[in-house]
């Protein structure tokens, strides 16, 4: 069995869009069509490969043009990367491939020939981004109470989500920290720590507490996860099942 290559047109285009992606100076995360076109290019370019002729059996070898193929990858990567790329770039090629195996290029997970390993997650129900808000005299004795030696002066506010606000702020030792606040009974509902390398990620139990006003309409035992990433915060809700 043989793959139908690509139009050469489409050929030089992904091959742009790969040095974009992998390259030294790569861009294309701060370009959402130029990714999702090289996801889609990527897709046709694997699919190509792996889907037999009309006809042909679904468990026929793979064609004799994965040689090739490997080989084209190898001479893209070397000419895009003489240089280890910078994190930007790998940020880049894990969401391309995520964006590829959404399309469906086959049923098999496919590496793209860039040493790039693919993380599954669920998208956030809400991305925070920074505010101007100033923390006042409530968040930072709420901070302070639920983190030791916590600077509540890099105190930084991601506005509010479900009724809770994430804080942002760095301890004494320069590790980032982020706190949960809950204003209508004045507590600090969860606060985590981590060194800088680490994700730092703060699980949000919901209860049967009347007082509390986060989380309404949310089933008991739902989650509310926090993510703080560079200059924002990720948030996801995990649903429990609902009780008779």
């Amino acid at each position: 069995m043989e793959s139908t290559p690509m139009p050469q047109e489409l050929e030089h285009e992904l091959e742009d869009l790969r040095v974009r992606a992998y390259g030294p100076a790569a861009d294309i995360d701060a370009d959402p069509a130029a990714l999702a076109r090289l996801s889609e290019l990527e897709a046709e370019r694997v699919g190509r490969r792996f889907v037999a002729e009309e006809g042909a059996p679904a468990d026929a070898a793979p064609d004799d043009n994965a040689e090739a193929d490997a080989a084209d990858v190898a001479v893209a990567r070397e000419a895009a990367t003489e240089s280890p790329p910078p994190r930007s770039s790998r940020v880049a090629a894990t969401r391309s491939a995520r964006l590829l195996l959404l399309a469906g290029a086959g049923a098999a997970i496919v590496a793209l020939g860039y040493g790039v390993t693919t993380l599954f997650g669920p998208q956030p129900d809400a991305t925070l981004g920074l505010t101007a808000s100033v923390p006042d005299a409530q968040a930072r004795t709420l901070a302070a109470d639920a983190v030791d030696d916590i600077d509540v002066s890099t105190l930084q506010s991601y506005g509010m989500f479900l009724g809770v606000e994430p804080w942002s702020a760095v301890d004494a030792y320069g590790n980032p920290c982020l706190v949960l606040i809950e204003r209508s009974t004045h507590s600090a509902l969860e606060a985590t720590c981590t060194p800088p390398e680490a994700d730092l990620l703060v699980d949000l139990e919901v209860l049967v507490v009347p007082s509390y006003d986060f989380g309404d309409g949310l089933p008991v035992g739902s989650v509310i996860r926090f993510h703080l990433r560079d200059e924002s915060v990720e948030a996801l809700v995990y649903l429990a099942p609902e009780r008779d």
